[in-house]
């Protein structure tokens, strides 16, 4: 039996009791080096795009259709960067989640646009990143180093 994952669903207490979240990022760089990161709208501060997995969904599109959703990026997932629990890397939450972060080959970013998540979105070298949200930090700098060549295996924290 599946539960949907809908604020509504009181089986949603449930799941999330004795399951962790999972939630997918997308770690995408234009012709520059530089990641795109969105600002959310619930705290203010900087992210890769990306949000829970949805029920039945792979967890690499997942990170394409969050890029999608958040800020209309068209992208590809191509490679594992690393998966980050959340009771280890400081994400701000009451849930146990687990972070999957995609290394995404962008194919269309000609249409980049805020959404209901998000309130602006840019791209950003590393000494240029803004305040990033909880959690964000490591996922980030893994990025960075994943895209540079200096991580070659996945992260695990």
């Amino acid at each position: 039996m599946q539960f949907p994952l809908r604020p509504e669903v009181p089986e949603k207490k449930i799941i999330l009791e004795i399951s962790p979240l999972m939630s997918a990022d997308c770690a995408a760089f234009d012709a520059s080096d530089r990641v795109l990161l969105v600002r959310r709208e619930d705290n203010g501060l900087w992210a890769l795009p990306g949000g829970v997995v949805e029920v039945g969904e792979r967890p690499a599109d997942a990170a394409v259709r969050e890029a999608f959703e958040e800020v209309g990026l068209r992208a590809e997932a191509v490679a594992l960067n690393g998966q980050y629990d959340s009771r280890s890397t400081g994400t701000n939450t009451p849930f146990h989640v687990v972070h999957l972060v995609y290394a995404c080959r962008v194919t269309d970013a000609s249409a980049l646009r805020v959404s209901a998540e998000t309130d602006d979105f840019g791209w950003f070298s590393r000494d240029r990143v803004p305040r990033l949200s909880p959690g964000h930090d490591v996922r980030v700098r893994d990025a960075f180093d994943r895209h540079e060549g200096k991580l070659t295996r996945q992260s695990f924290c």
